[in-house]
């Protein structure tokens, strides 16, 4: 070979390796590339693994989501709460303004019925018939409003308020509901005259009913007032108890008048006894209520 022929092939030679080293390179840089880019992925997943990973309350965002929320929550309910507050107040006034007129009209027709009593001329009976019929429609449509009323906000009303309401309810034919007043006024009783109150109130509902032994279920919840309820018995001196007991007795014996039978010799007897325990003078309410009751006792009843 000649001296030019193997300079030839030196130089090709050499150029095949130039070649090849460069393209070696070229793939070196690309797997750098490439090596650089997944260890920035590995980054970030190892960032966003961190952050998975923390508690949330080391989160500012999620806490200041947290506390706006319960924020808006509390201001809600408070809002809710002073309107629900203000709608009962309102409700509370309006019940009020109702039995005070239910009481104001119970007057009017009283006194409409003593004016008519002293009536002569026919004009005079009719205007006064007129009147009394008048008042006791307003009466019936004030107890269904004050009734709606108490009902839709049972805590806030009295049990006096509710007693009344019943008398009225009762008093317009309405005795289903007038009983269900009744259950609320015993409900709220503060002491032993609102609760004896409204169980006598009951059975005197169930007593016009003819449901007697309901009545006198009731009539002896009253009786048992003491037991059931011993908070009244420490409240009340053995004297108040004692009258309590002694109008129950002789509250019994009224109703007792609507039976075709004796039953109310027994609770006029109970009340005298209870009487004389006290040594009260005849000149008494309860003595003269006494005597006044035991005249109307049948002779067949006499003991």
């Amino acid at each position: 070979m000649t001296a030019a022929g193997t300079e030839d092939s030196v130089a090709t030679q050499n150029f095949r390796q130039a070649r090849g080293l460069g393209a070696l390179q070229v793939h070196v840089e690309q797997l750098e590339q490439q090596l650089e880019l997944r260890g920035r992925e590995i980054d970030a997943l190892q960032v966003e693994a961190a952050r998975r990973a923390k508690p949330w309350w080391r989160e500012p965002a999620t806490i200041i989501a947290l506390v706006a929320l319960a924020v808006s929550a509390v201001f809600s309910v408070l809002s809710r709460r002073d309107l629900s507050q203000a709608d009962d107040q309102a409700k509370r006034e309006k019940l009020t303004t109702l039995v005070q007129r239910l009481t104001a009209i119970q007057r009017e027709v009283l006194a409409t019925v003593r004016d008519s009593a002293k009536a002569t001329g026919t004009e005079s009976v009719d205007y006064y018939a007129n009147v009394s019929s008048s008042l006791n429609t307003d009466r019936v449509m004030l107890a269904r409003q004050a009734a709606d009323l108490a009902e839709t906000i049972p805590r806030l009303v009295t049990s006096v308020e509710f007693y009344a309401v019943a008398q009225e309810l009762w008093q317009s034919g309405e005795t289903t509901r007038a009983l269900r007043m009744t259950a609320h006024a015993e409900e709220n009783a503060r002491n032993v005259q609102e609760y004896t109150a409204a169980v006598r109130q009951r059975a005197l509902i169930l007593f016009g009913l003819q449901r007697y032994p309901e009545g006198r279920a009731q009539m002896q919840r009253a009786l048992d007032v003491f037991t059931a309820r011993p908070e009244f018995n420490r409240e009340n001196a053995p004297v108040q108890r004692t009258g309590i007991l002694i109008d129950t007795q002789l509250k019994w014996g009224q109703l007792e008048f609507q039976v075709a039978g004796c039953e109310e010799v027994a609770h006029l007897d109970a009340a005298e006894k209870l009487i004389q325990t006290w040594r009260l003078p005849p000149t008494t309410p309860f003595a003269k209520q006494l005597s006044t009751l035991r005249k109307l006792v049948p002779a067949s009843c006499a003991s």
